[in-house]
């Protein structure tokens, strides 16, 4: 009877330790939430089709900055037409008149860092196994992040000046300015630029005045396993990494005036929004110094690889780049 009782004892007592043991090593990793500040760098925008500058007629044959050659209702019988006008007494040389057309291509501006945007994030971190000195588990983590991204540079775009020769064939010009019908009757003019014809590249002569603008808002998802190395019984180490989502609303909205020497300047405006998602992937690091049992301090660095968001409004593209983002967090975690 006292061999059962001992036995009995020994095994209870057995089941207990084990029990104990299992307790404690169930207590060394713990279900956590984070509520983290996320200030986000390396975010940059970039912009295309920023301004540009058209001849009248967009440029079209036989309409110039400072007069126009056109077709009248002969059909420029014998070379020669009556629709025809001019601006300035200056484009008179001789027995010719010079008709000058400006025009620059769009540009584009260049990256733009704006410096750190500012978000928060809402992590929840679900133990799955591991032992006294290491823990592995599935993290996933909500956040968002405000995006606010202005150029508001000055820029300089080429010029390609265009000059042609028209001959009055001896006649003298009336004053100016002067805009013949197509009708006319009218003073004759070669309707033709044969007399002289030169193109000259002028290098940052058109002048961008005005500002570009991003204002957006980033909601992003992850998913992905962590690994945590507790150092201490007050502090611990993770790092992790998955997969990353962004679903990104955003507004672009840009008014620039473009402005070549001797001519008006010429502006373009536009504003629209647009809604799109981004995958990608993350890697991160954390630091826990912990307080209490439950309550921890929390500090880490994340790279996020979203890729890249286009914007089309009017004329111009912003290029919206997150494929290297970078996120310093700082928060509070809960334990449980």
């Amino acid at each position: 009877m006292k061999n059962i009782l001992l036995n009995s004892g020994v095994v209870f007592a057995a089941v207990g330790m084990g029990t104990a043991v299992q307790a404690a090593d169930q207590d060394d990793f713990w279900g956590r939430f984070n509520l983290s500040y996320q200030a986000a760098f390396n975010m940059s925008a970039s912009f295309s089709g920023v301004g540009g500058y058209a001849a009248p007629g967009h440029g079209a044959a036989g309409f110039y900055n400072d007069g126009f050659v056109g077709v009248d209702s002969t059909k420029n019988a014998g070379g020669l037409t009556t629709y025809w006008g001019y601006d300035n007494a200056s484009q008179i040389s001789g027995d010719d008149v010079f008709m000058h057309r400006s025009v620059a291509s769009a540009i584009n501006s260049g990256d733009t860092d704006p410096g750190v945007q500012n978000g928060v994030q809402l992590s929840y971190e679900q133990p799955l196994g591991g032992g006294k000195h290491w823990h592995w588990g599935v993290a996933a983590a909500a956040s968002w992040t405000g995006i606010n991204i202005s150029d508001n540079r000055t820029l300089f775009g080429n010029v390609m000046a265009t000059t042609d020769g028209y001959s009055l064939n001896g006649s003298i010009p009336p004053l100016a300015p002067y805009t013949g019908t197509v009708l006319g009757p009218g003073m004759l003019l070669q309707a033709s630029p044969w007399d002289f014809h030169s193109v000259v590249n002028q290098a940052n002569a058109a002048q961008i005045i005005g500002s570009r603008k991003i204002d957006a808002n980033l909601y992003g998802l992850r998913l992905g396993p962590y690994l945590e190395l507790p150092i201490c019984k007050y502090f611990s180490f993770e790092v992790g990494g998955g997969l990353s989502v962004g679903l990104l609303s955003s507004d672009f909205s840009y008014n620039d005036s473009v402005t070549i020497s001797g001519l008006p300047a010429q502006t373009h405006a536009g504003s629209g929004s647009d809604f799109g998602a981004l995958v990608g992937g993350y890697v991160d690091a954390q630091a826990d110094v912990h307080l209490t049992r439950h309550f921890s301090l929390t500090g880490g660095v994340e790279f996020n690889a979203l890729g890249t968001f286009d914007q089309t409004v009017g004329n111009q593209t912003a290029h919206l780049d997150l494929s290297r983002s970078i996120y310093i967090t700082g928060g509070i975690s809960y334990q449980f």
